[in-house]
Order: C-alpha cells, then sequence, then structure tokens
C-alpha cells in the first residue's frame, strides 16, 4: 500500500478502519477439521470470540470495524471426520450462531453431483462489488485457500486495499505473495480455542480417542496429507489407478482393507477432501485451475 497522508492516517485512528471479511465457510471447516475436530467446532459455533480476538492479536492502523460480515455455506454440506469410525460433521448447526453473531449467511448449495457450489464465484462477485461501490473499506479479509481467489487478491492490491488471508489448507503461494497479511491455520485454532483460562484441553482433547482407533485414525490422517501433497505437486492430472497403487504402496494394503474408510472406492475418499479446485472423473484427478481436463475424463 502507498503511504498515507497524514490527515488521512489521523482519521484512519479516529474512525476506525473499515474491513469487510467473507468466509468461504466449506473450505475453512474442512480444512479445520483435518487439523482438530474439537477446535474447529469451537470456530463454528463461537465465531464472536475469535472475531474479537481477530481484532485484538491482528491489529491494523487504527482499530478495525466490521463494517461486512459475510459467510458462504452450504446448509446441506459436510467434512469428514479424522477418524473413520465418527460421522460426517453437517454444517446445518452452524447457521445460526454466524447469524447471531452478525453475519450475513449466503446459502450456497451443491450445484453438481461431485458437491460443487458457487460461493466461491459469488464471493468473488459481492467484493468486487464493496470495493466499486459508494462505501470505502480500507481492509478486505478473505477466508478460503482457494486458489480462484489469486486474481481477486491482486485486484484488491491494484486498488490499493489492504487484504488479509485467512487460509487452513495450505495455500498457494499467488495467495499469500499478494496478501498483507497470511493468518494460517495453527493461527486460526489459537483464535477460536484460545481466550480461555486453559486453552490447551481444546487442543488435546482429541487425541483421548481410545487406543484401539488410534492407527485408524491416524491412517485417514496420513491418506489426507499424502493426497494432498501430491494433488498440490501435480503438472498433469493425476490417474486414480495410479495414485491408488501409490497410496498402497506408500500406506500399506490396510488403506484397501479399509474400503477407503469406508467411502467404498478411491474416487469418493477424494471427492471427500473437498481439494481445492479439484476436478474429479471415474479414473482422474485434476486441478480445473493449472490443469487441461484429460481427453478421456470419463
Amino acid at each position: 500500500m502507498r503511504s498515507e497522508c497524514p490527515v488521512c492516517r489521523y482519521l484512519r485512528t479516529v474512525n476506525g478502519v473499515s474491513a469487510a471479511l467473507y468466509i468461504d465457510f466449506d473450505n475453512v471447516f474442512s480444512g479445520l477439521v483435518d487439523l482438530d475436530p474439537v477446535a474447529a467446532v469451537s470456530f463454528a459455533e463461537h465465531p464472536a470470540r475469535w472475531l474479537s480476538r481477530l481484532v485484538d492479536e491482528y491489529p491494523v492502523d487504527g482499530p478495525r470495524r466490521w463494517t461486512v460480515r459475510r459467510c458462504y455455506l452450504n446448509a446441506a454440506g459436510s467434512a469428514r471426520h479424522p477418524d473413520p469410525d465418527r460421522p460426517r460433521i453437517p454444517f446445518a448447526p452452524f447457521r445460526r450462531p454466524f447469524v447471531q453473531a452478525g453475519f450475513e449467511v449466503v446459502d450456497c448449495p451443491s450445484l453438481t453431483p461431485q458437491g460443487k457450489n458457487a460461493a466461491d464465484i459469488r464471493l468473488t462477485v459481492d467484493v468486487l462489488d464493496a470495493l466499486h461501490g459508494p462505501t470505502r473499506y480500507d481492509e478486505f479479509v478473505i477466508a478460503s485457500a482457494d486458489s480462484d481467489f489469486s486474481p481477486l487478491l491482486v485486484r484488491l492490491r491494484a486498488a490499493d486495499r489492504r487484504t488479509t488471508l485467512l487460509s487452513t489448507y495450505q495455500p498457494i503461494d499467488a495467495l499469500t505473495s499478494v496478501a498483507d497479511r497470511h493468518v494460517d491455520g495453527r493461527q486460526l485454532l489459537d483464535l477460536a480455542g484460545g481466550g480461555q483460562p486453559h486453552p490447551a484441553p481444546v487442543l488435546v482433547s482429541v487425541p483421548e480417542t481410545p487406543v484401539t482407533r488410534a492407527p485408524k485414525a491416524d491412517a485417514e490422517a496420513r491418506f489426507a496429507r499424502t493426497v494432498r501433497r501430491i494433488y498440490a505437486s501435480a503438472d498433469a492430472p493425476l490417474a486414480l489407478s495410479a495414485l491408488g497403487q501409490t497410496l498402497s504402496k506408500d500406506l500399506g494394503p490396510a488403506i484397501r482393507d479399509s474400503k477407503w474408510f469406508g467411502s467404498g472406492t478411491l474416487t469418493k475418499a477424494v471427492g471427500g477432501l473437498c481439494l481445492p479446485n479439484a476436478q474429479l472423473s471415474q479414473r482422474h484427478l485434476w486441478d480445473r485451475t493449472r490443469h487441461q481436463a484429460p481427453r478421456h475424463a470419463g
């Protein structure tokens, strides 16, 4: 951002920094669940708490005022629990806490058999409307690790607006390089679970799962990490048959014996990871923003 004149800086200090917050809930919550399900639920059930701590612990020039709070949520969606013996975590119960915290919740139902919705497009259109609208917003806070938002951040920077990125999945460099500030998943977990006299129990409650479950839960967590690593580094569409062989070799035959952690097929297991920009067919997995769709995608 270019330097401000002393008068503008004084007015910003007196009147506060006008901030607009946009949350891609499905993306953020699913990433938090992979890191810590208990803290993720705390994040979704008590948005007012971490929102207040975000103001206090990540300050800007002058007091931040949330003039826009908008959450894009698929009420029919759900996130996979790291423990395969536990059911998926539905998003619907978290709608009310966000409304009570002053958010405008934008319903984004699934539009494809793979569960894709238009949250990223809705969010982008709303941000651009705000950017070119009559109200001046000093800071735009985007909560998502979806690489589709990198052109949006570039546009906001070109308009000389402060940008803050909140992400849970590891974002690509194209996102973090153009954001003025990046708050990662662990920092978000701290905001969600901290602020209490003893926040540690929130963070360690998940390992209290019985020991007999631990190997299975650990295997699914390793599966998720491995798929995300391979997907992020792929420079071409991934053949699911080859991916399955790699996973079986690296993680052991128990991966297949568990029927892909109850999903039945590798395709469904990968689809449940909600990889950013992922496109799945019966034979391939690819990033629609980085890869050309395979000729025979069926």
